[in-house]
């Protein structure tokens, strides 16, 4: 799969230009088209199942990631910049780089064309952590759960949050479950805030 670099010293393009603008945007979609692909074939192949459930769980983890500010991953700013292992060839391999946006958005295509083969995905809490679903019931187990849990929590508490969830992943996937629910996956004191509904406190308290 060829950079945009790659491909205007291809074409032997100068840095800049009309033309040069030109043939970027003629390329892109086919480059999107190549990073997408990649990313859902990575992420199969990482899987061990054919099941696109389970290839969704790995790219929803990978794409909420870890550290960020409360421990939502990137939901709420910039979490760390390091990829999973299974995503690390992609591209740098890297979130905050320069390539970073570009895989991001092929991460967000590559969960619509899951959710479709799966019709539909679902983000649900259980005593084990953050369960993906398909329409026919399969599930598969999202890891790390920690940012996950906390990255939904946020999402269903707060209706910023839960718009940058749909900015984040795409509005492939839906998140249910109370914030009760949610807390409880990450610790007994959230879930006492959150069963008393009061909603500006849960938030901090993930802190």
């Amino acid at each position: 799969m060829q950079t945009w670099r790659e491909t205007r010293e291809s074409l032997g393009l100068p840095a800049e230009g009309a033309a040069t603008e030109l043939a970027r945007r003629v390329t892109a979609p086919a480059r999107h088209e190549a990073r997408t692909a990649a990313t859902v074939a990575a992420a199969t192949e990482a899987a061990c199942s054919a099941a696109p459930v389970v290839a969704a769980a790995l790219i929803l983890a990978d794409m909420i990631g870890e550290g960020g500010p409360l421990g939502t991953g990137h939901l709420l700013g910039e979490g760390r910049s390091g990829r999973a292992g299974w995503a690390a060839g992609l591209g740098s391999g890297r979130w905050q780089a320069g390539d970073g946006g570009a895989y991001r958005a092929a991460a967000r295509t590559s969960l619509y064309r899951l959710a479709a083969e799966a019709e539909g995905l679902t983000l649900t809490p259980s005593e084990g952590g953050p369960i993906l679903t398909d329409a026919d019931g399969g599930g598969a187990l999202v890891e790390p759960c920690g940012p996950v849990a906390r990255a939904a929590f946020a999402a269903v508490c707060d209706g910023d949050a839960a718009r940058r969830w749909g900015d984040l992943c795409g509005w492939a996937i839906r998140v249910e479950g109370s914030a009760a629910e949610w807390a409880a996956l990450i610790d007994g004191a959230i879930a006492d805030v959150a069963a008393a509904g009061d909603r500006a406190v849960v938030i901090e308290a993930v802190a």
